[in-house]
């Protein structure tokens, strides 16, 4: 055992309370990761819809509907990598964490789906790029695609 990480009984019971807000975090970034491409595009579906439905109102507004779908593609873009940057945040403070306590045998390394390393090292699990190319890179052209789509329907009207 190293013995820098060696804790006792009483930092034990403060770190399994931090070991359960750390994994309700990554649980909570986890689903909005996945519910914030959801909003955005949904509304971009929605304000493409709006502008096809009503071709000839929306021609007085052309430039503020342009800034709005523009404004929704940004926001998407911009808290999708936000909450994709602090789930990532959360990831390597769980991965530290569970490395002091496997090291004191409060839990079993056993049990994880991955290798656990110590803090200095890097972990697969909790680097920026886990997850980005599976599904952040998608949702984040298929906004800037609706975005782009939206807008072009608004000045080709």
């Amino acid at each position: 055992m190293d013995e820098q990480y060696k804790i006792s009984v009483k930092q034990f019971e403060f770190l399994k309370v931090e070991y359960e807000n750390i994994q309700t975090n990554i649980r909570r970034y986890s689903d909005r990761e996945w519910a914030v491409p959801g909003i955005f595009i949904a509304s971009l579906v929605t304000t493409i819809g709006f502008i096809i439905t009503n071709a000839t109102e929306v021609k007085r507004y052309t430039f503020i509907i342009g800034f709005f779908l523009l404004c929704l593609s940004i926001g998407n873009i911009f808290y999708l990598l936000f909450t994709h940057d602090r789930l990532t945040d959360q990831r390597k403070k769980l991965s530290n964490l569970q490395y002091v306590l496997t090291q004191n045998g409060y839990i079993n390394s056993l049990s994880f789906p991955y290798l656990i390393v110590p803090p200095n090292k890097k972990n697969q699990f909790s680097e920026f790029t886990h997850g980005l190319w599976d599904h952040v890179f998608v949702f984040i052209v298929s906004g800037v695609f609706l975005g782009f789509v939206g807008i072009y329907i608004l000045f080709s009207i």
